[in-house]
């Protein structure tokens, strides 16, 4: 609304050059605050039309748009000019109350996107918080590995689970003959075993931060890559079905910042809740196939 204003600043200023009966307008102090104004809540707008309702975004989109507005609260709170200042510091308690409690969760989902991995959540926090930096990421590390091993005690669960059934040999009788070892099937065993002594085994997350990272500008769906490659990580996979599928918002954001009307009206207060819930998914699917943001229910 404010980007549209500014647009026609001109013509405001002109139509107060012709019409003596105009006489509510911006003065040019009002103007330029308007546009300084703009310029502060467009990186909210942006945040806004990312975290639309109509069509769910992923989670590893949340960090990177969050991460943009705490940095400009921040640096409004230190160097923006007195009113704005004002309106940055107010805004940031209310930031912090959810910031402090979901960043981590929201970090690793940043993570498990290819093209900003764990470096992304690094430079975030080294801009963010400054010195402290180091402690705040090593805890997303931890955390990240914590919640990795959940899936790794289950892949080793269901092996277990396999080795436990009777083996192929326990069923054949003991007085059948086996052919012999051969020399190069007895060296073959010597390589592995000393693979086993020399190289450390990685886990599937340690060799995917070390993969090499896709371009951040290359549009990426993340569920297809991860679909591609189950088989590559099994368990990086399953642990990033689990994360990448939390809900950004429990709401679509236009209805939290809908002015148009409210859904349960005095016209319709009488309506079972049954029919209310119908309601408001029909029009939620309604506009989502069309690709339109939802307006008033009508």
């Amino acid at each position: 609304m404010l980007d549209s204003a500014i647009y026609y600043k001109r013509a405001f200023q002109h139509l107060e050059l012709l019409d003596s009966n105009f006489k509510t307008y911006p003065s040019n102090t009002e103007w330029d605050r308007l546009d300084i104004i703009c310029k502060f809540l467009a990186p909210f707008y942006e945040i806004t039309c990312a975290f639309s309702g109509t069509k769910y975004p992923t989670s590893n989109l949340f960090f990177p748009c969050v991460s943009t507005a705490y940095a400009s609260l921040k640096h409004e709170r230190l160097h923006g000019i007195e009113y704005i200042r004002n309106i940055a510091t107010r805004m940031l308690v209310k930031f912090e109350k959810y910031w402090f409690d979901f960043c981590d969760i929201l970090a690793i989902a940043v993570i498990l996107d290819p093209r900003y991995k764990f470096t992304f959540v690094e430079w975030c926090y080294k801009k963010l918080y400054g010195g402290d930096y180091i402690s705040e990421t090593k805890k997303v590390r931890d955390k990240l590995f914590a919640l990795f091993s959940n899936y790794e005690k289950v892949d080793l669960q269901a092996s277990d689970d396999m080795s436990s059934l009777p083996s192929v040999s326990s069923q054949v009788d003991s007085s059948t003959t086996f052919p012999s070892i051969t020399k190069s099937q007895f060296l073959q065993d010597y390589d592995s075993f000393e693979e086993e002594i020399t190289m450390p085994k990685k886990s599937q997350l340690e060799m995917y931060l070390e993969e090499q990272k896709i371009d951040r500008k290359v549009k990426l769906d993340v569920i297809h890559f991860w679909k591609g490659n189950q088989y590559r990580f099994p368990e990086v996979a399953a642990m990033a079905r689990d994360v990448l599928c939390i809900p950004i918002s429990t709401i679509a954001s236009e209805s939290a910042f809908n002015n148009s009307g409210r859904i349960l009206d005095q016209y319709r207060s009488a309506l079972k809740p049954d029919i209310v819930e119908a309601l408001v998914c029909s029009k939620d699917w309604l506009y989502g196939n069309n690709g339109k943001c939802s307006i008033c229910l009508h």
